[in-house]
């Protein structure tokens, strides 16, 4: 399959996506690459002028037709923002759906949150639910929420992975660290409990996320104030508040469908704030917010307890965190930047229900010792013990990573099964399977 990739600019992303690229490739099929910055460059990377939009989609029909091309990918939703697109038998039409071309778009974030929510006002909209697009998303949980929510029916999911010949072993390497963890900014300023339970060997974790209701109900009676039906929406957020503390494990929608079930002003409820998409986003971002602080506290816990180096530019001040840090690393450089440390552990942000994102797999191709945030469907990956360890509280990570510091062979042991096991299961190349019969099934619906 001749597949033309639109690769944007950039650095993190940018690589993640030319690993992509190279999978496709591995898998034996044909990538063609266009970058984004030869387009952009001629309208900004805001384009508003439709006579330049148009323009690159002539361009691009005629490319496709000349090359051969029978699908084309982007990252999220940037195929879709640079060329202009049509309407068509009363319907939104994009530029691929009239060259009957499958489009993927690679949700490398959830679409709530990618690119700093910006594809919020195309939810529920055909642009985003048409015959050529192939929505990709890395669980269940989160496509389900494309799929039933936000209006985009065609979407698989598949979790990421990582390139072996980009994250590999550094047996060189100097493991002058205990642990090494991953840390960026968007971490909330610490609460006095948090504070004090960083002091404590067994945190009440569920006490610091209770905590926070106090500083998220005024948030959540602002929105409920905006409704309908604010009384019903403000109950009905504060059960979902509570079930978030209690069984954050299972989805949200779940628990949400669940609560409505039980009760008719509360499928009311449901049913008011799932008419609006948009609605349902910041409904999810308020309920996910009794989570904000899960990565803050960790990171700056362990850092009292283990010799720790932080990659990242995190803003972690506050926290009073007792680390080394290394800002900037770029991607190609992040296994060895992972072997500083003896233990690589990482922990989620937990914006959605269930991602694992690449880092357990790159721990993984890298043959490194990983202890990762236990997350629905991260077992089925790996097997806890012998090729990854997890954890569901600060306290079970500490164990986990005495248990390894404490015995080399064992270290190694795990480092060496990580990495047969992502080599086998978890490479771009194993996922471009997956993608290449989404497509297949896309070009099908397209005749």
């Amino acid at each position: 399959m001749r597949i033309l990739f639109f690769v944007q600019p950039g650095e993190y992303t940018r690589h993640i996506m030319r690993d992509f690229v190279t999978g496709f490739e591995k898998a034996g099929h044909e990538p063609m690459i266009l970058e984004l910055a030869s387009l952009w460059n001629k309208y900004g990377a805001e384009p508003t002028n439709q006579k330049l939009l148009a323009s690159a989609s002539e361009s691009l029909v005629r490319m496709v037709r000349e090359k051969g091309i029978d699908a084309t990918c982007a990252m999220e939703g940037l195929g879709l923002r640079s060329f202009a697109h049509t309407t068509g038998k009363g319907r939104h039409l994009t530029v691929f759906d009239v060259m009957k071309v499958p489009h993927m778009l690679f949700w490398f974030e959830a679409p709530q949150w990618a690119d700093a929510g910006r594809y919020g006002p195309f939810f529920g909209t055909q642009l985003m639910n048409t015959k050529a697009l192939v929505h990709a998303t890395d669980n269940a949980a989160t496509a389900r929420e494309m799929r039933d929510r936000l209006g985009m029916s065609n979407t698989i999911h598949t979790p990421w992975a990582a390139d072996p010949d980009v994250f590999k072993p550094h047996p060189d390497a100097k493991a002058e660290y205990d642990i090494v963890v991953s840390c960026g900014k968007g971490n909330p300023d610490p609460t006095a409990l948090a504070m004090k339970e960083l002091d404590n060997d067994e945190p009440d974790t569920t006490a610091i996320r209770r905590d926070l209701l106090s500083h998220i109900r005024p948030f959540m009676k602002e929105f409920a104030s905006k409704s309908p039906k604010p009384g019903e929406i403000e109950a009905f957020l504060e059960s979902m508040l509570e079930s978030q503390i209690n069984d954050r494990d299972t989805p949200v929608l779940d628990r949400m469908d669940k609560l409505a079930a039980s009760d008719y002003k509360m499928g009311e409820a449901l049913r008011t704030i799932g008419a609006v998409p948009q609605a349902l986003v910041h409904t999810l971002r308020i309920i996910r917010n009794v989570e904000i602080s899960e990565r803050a506290f960790l990171v700056s816990w362990l850092s009292r307890r283990f010799r720790t180096l932080i990659i990242g530019d995190h803003n972690l001040q506050k926290w009073e965190v007792r680390a080394d840090q290394e800002k900037a690393v770029r991607h190609p450089e992040m296994s060895r930047a992972l072997a500083r440390g003896k233990v690589v552990v990482h922990t989620s942000r937990w914006q959605d229900d269930a991602s694992l994102g690449t880092r357990p797999f790159e721990i993984a191709q890298t043959g490194l010792a990983g202890v990762v945030q236990r997350r629905r469907g991260v077992e089925s990956c790996f097997e806890h013990g012998r090729e990854m360890s997890f954890f569901d509280t600060p306290s079970e990570a500490s164990k986990e990573i005495r248990k390894l510091l404490g015995d080399d062979n064992l270290r190694k042991s795990v480092g060496d099964a990580a990495r047969a096991r992502a080599e086998r299961d978890h490479t771009w190349k194993n996922r471009a399977v997956v993608f290449a019969e989404a497509i297949d099934a896309a070009k099908k619906r397209l005749v």
